[in-house]
């Protein structure tokens, strides 16, 4: 048996799968002054793919820069956010759970 070579190193992380226009809905309703677009021309994403992100800590800098995009300040400045910095900001503010984000992208 090959099992006493290595030992496979793995985490099991809290997954939540999110419908894209679930996830749109939600940005909309909670930061209507955002100028996030929504999921698919923010990612560049395709119909029948998924986007994935683990939510992880974030740095005080980046935390304020993007609290300043979802509220609409600075928008020329900030244009830059990610869903995944949006995602990495909610989950230190336990908005929403830590883990693992799944956005289904179909229509």
């Amino acid at each position: 048996m090959i099992a006493n070579k290595i030992n496979l190193k793995y985490e099991t992380p809290t997954t939540h799968i999110v419908e894209y226009n679930d996830w749109d809905s939600f940005i909309r309703e909670n930061f209507p002054d955002c100028p996030y677009e929504g999921i698919v021309p923010e990612e560049q994403m395709y119909n029948y793919t998924s986007y994935t992100h683990k939510s992880r800590e974030m740095e005080q800098v980046k935390r304020l820069k993007v609290l300043d995009y979802l509220s609409g300040q600075n928008r020329k400045k900030f244009d830059n956010v990610c869903t995944g910095e949006i995602i990495d900001l909610l989950v230190s503010y336990e908005d929403i759970p830590k883990g693992v984000y799944i956005i289904s992208i179909f229509w």
